[in-house]
Parts: C-alpha cells; sequence; structure tokens
C-alpha cells in the first residue's frame, strides 16, 4: 500500500480523528479513525484511472457491515480519490444519529421519567432511595460523556467535509478530460456537500440540547441526593438526641444509687468495726494505699488516651529542639 511509518503507528496506537498526507504521482494516503472502526487507504488518480487499496480496521463487532452498506450506496462513484473520506462521513452521521435516538436520549427519558423532572410535569411526587439517585446520576455522567464524545468526533466530520470540498475543487481543476468519470464523480460529490453541512449543523444542535438536558438532570439528581443526605443528617443528629437523653437518665440514675453504694460499701469494709469502741483498725492504710494510686493511674490513663496527639507532637517538638541543641 505504500503506507509512510506515520500511519501504521495511528493504527498501533487506536488514534482518532483524520489525518492525511500527499506524496508524488498524485498519491494520496489516508487514516481516519472513529469509536467503531479505523480506516487507512492509499488513492492514486491518473489520467485514465483511479485505483484505491484500503485497510478496514474494526473496532466493534459488526461494524464492516454497517460502512458496507454505505458504501454500496456510492459505489458509482468508486472514481474519486476521496470517496472513503466521504463515506465515512456519512456513515458517522447515519450511526451517530441511531445511536443517539436508541442510547443517550432513551436513557434521559427514562431518568425524566422515573424522576418526574423533565419536559413533562411529574405524574408524583415521591422520594427516592440514595440507590436510586446515585444509579441515576452515573447514568447522565455517562450520557455526557458519549456526547461529548460524539461531538469531538463530528470535528472530524467536518474536517473530512472540509477536505472533499478542497478536493472537489482541486480535483476539478486539475483532472483533465481524458478521466472524465473522476471529474464527474467529485462534481456530483460536490453537489452534496451543502446538504450533509446542514446535516451535520442539525445533529450537533441536538446534541448539544441532549447535552444541556443531561447537565441540567445531573444538577437536580445532585440536588436530591444532598436533600437525601441532610435527610440522613437530621435521623443521625436526632438519634444521638436520644442517645443523649438515655445517656442522662442513666447518670440521674447513677447519681441516685452512688450515695447509696458508698455507704454499703463503706460499711462492709474490714478494716472498719463499727461494733467496736475503735472503729478505725490499725490495717485501714490498706485500703488507701490500693485505692490512691489505682484512682491515679486511671485518670492517667484516660489523659493519655484523650491526648495522645498533643502529647506526642509536644514530645517529638521537645526531642527536636534537644536534638539541635546539641548539634
Amino acid at each position: 500500500m505504500r503506507i509512510d511509518p506515520y500511519f501504521l503507528y495511528l493504527i498501533c496506537q487506536d488514534y482518532d480523528g483524520f489525518h492525511y498526507s500527499k506524496g508524488p504521482n498524485n498519491l494520496l494516503t489516508a487514516f481516519i479513525g472513529t469509536p467503531t472502526y479505523g480506516l487507512v487507504w492509499t488513492s492514486q488518480w491518473q489520467p485514465t484511472s483511479t485505483s484505491t487499496i484500503a485497510l478496514f480496521l474494526p473496532r466493534r463487532s459488526n461494524t464492516f457491515s454497517q460502512f458496507n452498506d454505505v458504501l454500496e450506496v456510492f459505489k458509482n462513484l468508486a472514481h474519486t480519490p476521496c470517496l472513503l473520506a466521504y463515506v465515512s462521513m456519512v456513515h458517522t452521521l447515519q450511526f451517530f444519529d441511531e445511536e443517539t435516538k436508541m442510547r443517550e436520549y432513551a436513557r434521559i427519558r427514562l431518568v425524566e421519567d422515573s424522576t418526574g423532572y423533565g419536559p413533562n410535569p411529574p405524574k408524583a411526587v415521591r422520594r427516592f432511595s440514595v440507590s436510586e439517585l446515585t444509579l441515576w446520576s452515573q447514568t447522565t455522567g455517562e450520557i455526557q460523556g458519549n456526547i461529548y464524545n460524539k461531538l469531538r468526533h463530528h470535528k472530524t466530520s467536518r474536517t473530512l467535509l472540509d477536505f472533499v470540498s478542497d478536493e472537489c475543487q482541486l480535483l476539478d481543476i486539475e483532472v483533465d478530460d481524458c478521466h472524465p468519470q473522476c471529474r464527474d464523480n467529485m462534481r456530483r460529490l460536490a453537489e452534496t456537500i451543502p446538504v450533509l453541512k446542514r446535516q451535520m449543523d442539525a445533529s450537533e444542535a441536538y446534541l448539544q440540547y441532549l447535552r444541556d438536558r443531561a447537565e441540567k438532570l445531573s444538577s437536580v439528581l445532585i440536588a436530591l441526593l444532598g436533600h437525601e443526605d441532610a435527610e440522613i443528617n437530621l435521623e443521625i443528629a436526632v438519634s444521638m438526641k436520644n442517645d443523649s437523653a438515655s445517656m442522662k437518665t442513666v447518670a440521674i440514675m447513677t447519681m441516685a444509687f452512688l450515695p447509696a453504694t458508698f455507704f454499703a460499701a463503706l460499711f462492709a469494709v474490714p478494716s472498719l468495726q463499727w461494733d467496736h469502741d475503735d472503729v478505725v483498725q490499725s490495717n485501714f492504710w490498706i485500703y488507701w494505699a490500693f485505692t490512691l494510686p489505682t484512682t491515679a493511674v486511671v485518670f492517667l490513663v484516660w489523659l493519655v488516651v484523650t491526648n495522645h496527639n498533643r502529647i506526642f507532637n509536644r514530645w517529638a517538638k521537645w526531642l527536636f529542639l534537644n536534638t539541635r541543641r546539641k548539634v
């Protein structure tokens, strides 16, 4: 095919867009990358004939048959070197129109009907679960991504349109009367360019309209998710308030029984003999020897657990300052 190595690199890396170069002897080398296929070809026109060699690289299943259907429609224009660019442009427009109707538009309407937020007024107002809102939000995000990708490939189609238009004008001048089929085919292609341009403008406007609808729907879903989060936070706050009331009740009950518990334990201490003249016995110090240190250790552990970050930072700062002084 005499393909430049640059185009082989585009094939290996699955590039998108339209790339072409012109070599000596009217040799055209071109590459088109679309979401569904890649296409590379070389085309050369002679004074009496046009030869084209192409390689179709499917990126999805059953893409060649669809492309071939469009190619069959325009097979009578095979003498034009830019026929494959023209067919690829037409196929992309048709494919995007059909897919947009079946996927993006249908899914937007599904989310709008499910949520009640769309061109039609809601049938009934109800609460939505977080899982439902999350699923719809993911759907609208995917729709926006697909539309942006299609608009990006529409720029490639416009590049193809300009390329075909320029080639039609150029070949109309350069091709002599020895190759009347090529000149006739190029003129017939040139006649269809205004129609394709209007179709492309309408398709882009429709995609932008769907993108705006998806963005507004996404904003609504985000607001609904925020409302659900607020409701959940309110329920958590109410639950914490109830827990706080329960803890307050437990604290009050503890305060009510604490004096009785204290005196019951005090009267049960063996070192206090309440029926003797000397109530406090000589080994009563053992009680304090164990009670006071244990109480101090409990408070110390509580202090360390609640302030361990502050204690560690101060210790690290002190260690750093001492290290600098030694240095």
